[in-house]
């Protein structure tokens, strides 16, 4: 018998910044960038194997979307969902425009209760581009998760809310992201649910991917002023591959995805590809979800490998694993309606 994905967070549940001018989106939601300053440990790229010694420290200009309930659930008013994007998706994979409705997991969240927070990462969507695209490593992004959540947390980062309970929520390389949150600062988030992801992995290595070349190449009017190592992909036909067989998703979802596409570094993929490590101090709930088409993340049939992730997790409160025949923005297609309950 399988959980919901809200039901799931629901469990979850129990138990000085200055800020610059915020631009409303829709109704119960508002879209800034905030600088924030981060320190980590970034991956030495050009040793093999790469060593985690390149210490950076830095203030970095990110956006974030902070989205109210639509629903007041007395449970679930102090919890907060914190949400980032995979490789070259911004904040419009957890709130999909087209056919929001159905796609939106920000608006489903909303609808059962839950505030959110969906980020964009460094390099990605309206966040800081810096000019060395080496540094946006995994490191340095989820030094930069710690410290939204601790400014979440303390009331900081949206003036006037402060938070108990926070969930960090992943898709691919942003599970990665968290991943690391729970390795590098395991007392930080409550729980986390990390989509397109696993330990074992197909065993590619990912910064070389066929088909990502210099965003500036292919897409100049948007990107042309960014260096080589920011990375898109070149075609319709190259992002098919992030989708099942056809049949199984909606042609116009990918003709959306392939008109809104952002960016990645060949840091963050390089750094992705050796950081899937055990998090073993983390004592959260964790909630494991991946889509059997997965040509990742899913080597094994049916995804049996996501058997193997409670071991990374040894001291987590629990850690639950799913595999569906279709995943698209954080949901399972041949269950939506569960997201919802």
């Amino acid at each position: 018998m399988h959980r919901s994905l809200f039901g799931v967070l629901a469990l979850f549940s129990l138990g000085s910044a200055s800020h610059p001018a915020v631009r409303p989106t829709r109704a119960g939601c508002v879209d800034l960038r905030l600088p924030i300053r981060a320190s980590a440990t970034n991956f030495d790229l050009d040793v093999t194997p790469a060593r985690r010694t390149e210490r950076i420290t830095g203030t970095f200009l990110m956006q974030f979307v902070f989205c109210e309930p639509t629903v007041r659930n007395s449970s679930r008013a102090d919890t907060l969902l914190v949400l980032s994007p995979g490789s070259t998706y911004n904040t419009m994979y957890w709130d999909m425009p087209f056919q929001p409705e159905t796609y939106s997991f920000v608006r489903r969240a909303s609808a059962s209760g839950f505030a959110t927070l969906n980020v964009a990462r460094l390099g990605d969507g309206k966040s800081e581009h810096p000019a060395d695209p080496e540094i946006v490593q995994l490191p340095l992004q989820s030094a930069l998760l710690v410290e939204l959540v601790r400014l979440a947390r303390a009331g900081t980062l949206v003036p006037g809310k402060r938070f108990r309970t926070v969930v960090g929520i992943g898709h691919s390389l942003s599970s990665g992201m968290f991943n690391d949150v729970m390795l590098t600062a395991p007392d930080v988030l409550d729980g986390v649910v990390l989509s397109g992801y696993a330990h074992v992995s197909n065993g590619q290595p990912l910064a070389v991917i066929p088909g990502f070349f210099p965003a500036r190449t292919i897409l100049p009017a948007r990107f042309g002023g960014l260096a080589d190592g920011y990375l898109t992909s070149d075609n319709i036909t190259t992002r098919s591959g992030f989708y099942g067989p056809a049949g199984t998703f909606d042609p116009a979802v990918l003709q959306f995805d392939e008109g809104h596409k952002d960016l990645v570094t060949v840091a963050e993929l390089a750094s992705f590809g050796i950081d899937e490590v055990p998090a073993p101090d983390f004592k959260g709930p964790v909630l494991a979800v991946n889509g059997n088409f997965d040509r990742s993340f899913c080597p094994a049939p049916l995804c049996a490998n996501l058997l193997n992730e409670p071991a990374f997790y040894p001291k987590a409160k629990s850690v639950e694993t799913s595999a569906y025949a279709t995943i698209y923005f954080g949901c399972p297609s041949t269950d939506y309606n569960y997201c919802a309950s």
